[in-house]
C-alpha cells in the first residue's frame, strides 16, 4: 500500500469538511442541512466531553455550559465529515482503479 492511497483521500477529506460546513451555515443558516451536518458530530461532541478535562473547556469558554458543548459538537461534526468524505473518497478511487483497463 503506497503513500499515496492513504493521503489522497485525507487530503480531500480535510478540506471538504471543513468547506461544506462554514458554506452550508451560511447559504443555509435554518435548514435541514445545518442539522444534518451538526447531529452527526453530537455522538463524538460527547464522546470528547468525557475525555477532554475541565480545565480546556473553561479556557476556551470561560462559562463553560452550552456555547463549549457547542464547541465540542462541531469539532466531532468536522472529524466525522473529515472521515466520511475520506472513505466515499477510497472507494470511489478503489472502484475507478478497478474498472481502468490494465495497460
Amino acid at each position: 500500500m503506497s503513500i499515496g492511497r492513504i493521503l489522497s483521500p485525507l487530503v480531500v477529506g480535510g478540506p471538504g469538511a471543513l468547506t461544506s460546513g462554514p458554506v452550508g451555515f451560511l447559504v443555509f443558516p435554518r435548514s435541514l442541512l445545518t442539522s444534518a451536518w451538526l447531529t452527526v458530530g453530537t455522538p463524538l461532541g460527547s464522546a470528547l466531553a468525557a475525555i477532554v478535562p475541565g480545565r480546556v473547556i473553561y479556557w476556551i469558554d470561560p462559562e463553560g455550559g452550552p456555547r463549549a458543548f457547542l464547541g465540542l459538537v462541531l469539532v466531532g461534526s468536522l472529524l466525522t465529515w473529515s472521515g466520511l468524505i475520506a472513505l466515499s473518497c477510497v472507494g470511489i478511487l478503489g472502484w475507478y482503479r478497478r474498472s481502468r483497463p490494465s495497460v
